[in-house]
This record gives C-alpha cells, structure tokens and sequence, in this order.
C-alpha cells in the first residue's frame, strides 16, 4: 500500500486529506440576517459557512439569473470570498418555481450561463426541484442541451419521495427514479424524502434510500439526500442533534455521497428557524453545524470507500417499527453473508458494506431505531481470523482498538449514532503485501 500507517501494532490505511464532502444548504444563506434578500450581505455568507454548508443551495428568490442577473453575480461573489459554491437558479433555462415561473419546454437562453459557469464560486444549475412524472422527458431534453453546452459543468434535478404518489409520480416510485436515469442519464441522483414525523419514522425510509443508492450505483453516479433540518407541517419539530445525527448516519449507511439540509436558512410560514427574529443563531443552527462539523472530520476516509451494499439485521432483543425494517438493502448481501465479519446487535442495526481501492473493508454501523425513542445498540462483531483489530470512527474522531482472543469486539452504538469500522490486519502478517506494494510503487 503506498499509503500506509504503522500504529498499536497494525497497518492502516492512510487516505487523501483534502478530499471533501457535498454539504448543501436550501436556501441559504440565512435570509434573517440580510434586509435584501436578493442582495445578502457578505455576513450571511461567512455565517453559511461557519454552519459547515460547503454548497448553497438558494431559493429562486434569492439568487436567479433569469431575473436579476447582476445580483445573482454580487450572489456568487460573495460566496467565493466565503469559501462555498453555489447551485444557481436560472429560470431563463426554462425551469418552475414555486413563485409562478411555469416550466417551459422550449425556453432555452444561455446568454447569462456563458459568464457565471466560469464563476469560480459556480457549482453547477439547480435547474428543477422535484419534477412531475409527467415532465421527465422534458428533464432529459434540458439536461441534454446542458450537456451539450456546458459538458463538463453540472445541471442539478432533485426529485420527490415515493410518498409524493404514484398519480405525480406517473408509477412507482421505482419506475419514477429508473424514468429519470434512463431518460435524463443525469451526472448527479437527488432526492428528498423527510422521513422524521412527530411521533414515528415514515415506513419507507430505507426501501427508498436503498432504491435511489442501487439505481446511481447501476449508473455509475454519485448519489444525494436532503435531511430534514428544519420543522414545519407535520414534521418533528425543534430537531435535537440526535434527530440530525440520525438521518445523516442512516443515508451513509445507505452510501450517499452527499447531502443537504432543507432548509438551512429560510424564513418560510410554519418552519422552524436557525436565525431568531433578532438575528441570532438559534439552538437549531448550533446541532446542524455540530452535525456538519463530525462529517467533515471523516468524510475523506468515508469517501475512500465504495458502497457494496446495506444489510438490515433484526436485533435480538426486540423488533422496533417492523414496517420500516424489512428487506431493503440489497438483496445480493444478507445477514449471514457480509463479507469478513459476522454482527450480532442487540437492536435493530443497519449495516453499509464498503470497500475501498485496495481491498479493504468497511462497515457503517448505525443504530436503526427513531432517536425519539432513546436506545442504544450493542452490536458484536465477529471477524475472520486474518484480523486482529479495528479502526473505529466515532462522531468523526478514529480510534484502534485490538480484538479479543476470539476475534470479537462490542461496539456500542448510542441513539442515532453511526460507526465505521475498517478492520486491521497485524503488521507481521502484511510484510511480504507491503514489500509488493513498495517495488510497484
């Protein structure tokens, strides 16, 4: 390995530091803390990524080029002194917006994308926000003008949850995601689904991280998430840090790349609010950056490693919810079939499967039951005889512990906690692999 860290007796696998996740934020920068809101002040920015947001993700009336394209500029240009991207609206592209602009199929002026996709600050077009069934081909014709054009510049679709219906979705939501594929063949898979009611989990949280993960892995895409950070409707309301904690380590059990928050920012009717009306950071803001914060510490090793799949293992103790934990990973990994390891929780666990370039394995470990509910898992972990320890990422930090002499180790999972674990060979038995690996090197 060329890479490599001798430390307690064991090689581990050193990856690239400056590797760093997709952390988005709908409509942000906080619209609270600018009296414009089309015209934020460079505060809002600098407070946007102080929050841990790598990516904004503005609201049509916060940064449009179709209809105010000089502020949309000052827009990317203080964002570029933050040290963040942005996803761009464009309605002159022809997209919907929740303020009238009617999708267009024809519409197509890309007068103003010549100059902000060579912003340093551009991260790509947001180009539509949970489209109809219905209007997918006309996803694809876009996304295929886009490409033409701007070939190596992304053009951002995120669509709905399958409890948006089969009568928006034009199907299922499985024929509605292999549609878009298909059709649109899209560099990016997004997707939202708010899966934190008030008093439950909705059922079909994890058959559709499954679904929307196995198709951008069929694809060869990397695949994106909205987590609820704010509630409104009947969402849960004043999400705690375990809340967040929760649906970020369920979606990278499931191998997303990436995610945003929705929303990170907005003063919408009936939404819980991360700046108060006096302009101050509320408890809200403080969880979503502690979140963002645990993820960055750990998101290179995370995105070192391939997803292979996601095991649902039934705990032995009781099963929570058992509407939402039934088969929905992929059907090729079983319980009694991950590779390298045998896990035996106490509560119902999700198990990612991931393996990295150089063969080694890896495991995103996460407590499957609603934080609401306040239960740990203990989870033992049985190797093959080839390993002798572990590395364990705990809320970001890593940590090598040594087996015991039956090759087991007890991972403790808190509620809503998540825990990768890389498993380690003894530096005697890699002598002849690392010798290899220095002559190809």
């Amino acid at each position: 390995m060329k890479e490599i860290q001798k430390t307690h007796n064991f090689y581990i696998p050193v990856y690239k530091a400056d590797v760093q996740m997709f952390i988005g934020g709908f409509c942000s920068p906080a619209v609270r803390l600018s009296e414009k809101v089309r015209e934020p002040v460079q505060g809002a920015f600098d407070d946007a990524a102080e929050l841990g947001i790598t990516h904004l993700i503005p609201d049509h009336f916060q940064c449009d080029f179709g209809d105010a394209p000089e502020e949309a500029i000052i827009f990317l240009d203080r964002a570029q002194r933050a040290g963040v991207k942005v996803f761009v609206y464009d309605t002159g592209l022809g997209s919907k917006t929740s303020a009238g602009h009617t999708l267009r199929p024809e519409a197509w002026d890309t007068s103003w994308a010549k100059i902000y996709t060579k912003h340093p600050a551009f991260a790509g077009v947001h180009f539509q926000d949970e489209p109809r069934g219905n209007e997918l081909s006309v996803m694809a014709s876009k996304q295929k003008k886009w490409r033409e054009e701007f070939p190596d510049k992304l053009f951002f679709i995120n669509l709905y949850p399958g409890y948006a219906g089969e009568e928006w979705l034009g199907g299922t939501f499985k024929s509605y995601i292999d549609n878009f594929i298909n059709t649109a063949k899209p560099d990016l898979l997004s997707f939202d689904h708010y899966p934190l009611l008030n008093d439950c989990i909705r059922p079909h949280y994890f058959q559709e991280l499954a679904t929307v993960k196995q198709a951008a892995k069929k694809a060869g895409i990397p695949a994106h998430a909205y987590v609820l950070s704010a509630g409104h409707a009947c969402y849960r309301r004043n999400l705690s840090l375990n809340d967040l904690r929760w649906q970020i380590a369920v979606i990278m059990a499931f191998g997303f790349e990436a995610f945003s928050h929705y929303p990170a920012g907005a003063d919408y009717n009936g939404y819980d609010k991360i700046i108060s009306e006096t302009g101050e950071r509320t408890d809200l803001w403080y969880n979503i950056q502690a979140i963002n914060l645990e993820v960055k510490k750990w998101a290179h090793v995370y995105l070192a490693f391939k997803w292979e799949g996601t095991v649902q293992i039934p705990g032995s103790h009781r099963a929570e919810n058992p509407r939402i934990f039934k088969s929905a990973g992929d059907e090729k990994i079983t319980c009694d079939a991950i590779p390298g390891v045998k896990i035996i929780p106490a509560e119902n666990l999700l198990c990612g499967v991931f393996k990295d370039n150089q063969g080694n394995n890896g495991y995103m470990l996460t407590n499957a039951t609603d934080p609401n509910c306040d239960r740990s898992c203990l989870a033992i972990m049985i190797f093959e005889a080839k390993y002798k320890g572990v590395q364990v990422f705990e809320k970001g930090e890593p940590k090598v512990i040594a087996l015991d002499k039956n090759n087991k180790i007890s991972v403790e999972l808190e509620p809503s906690e998540g825990k990768f674990v890389i498993p380690l060979k003894k530096i005697k038995e890699n002598i002849e692999r690392n010798k290899n690996d220095e002559k190809m090197d």
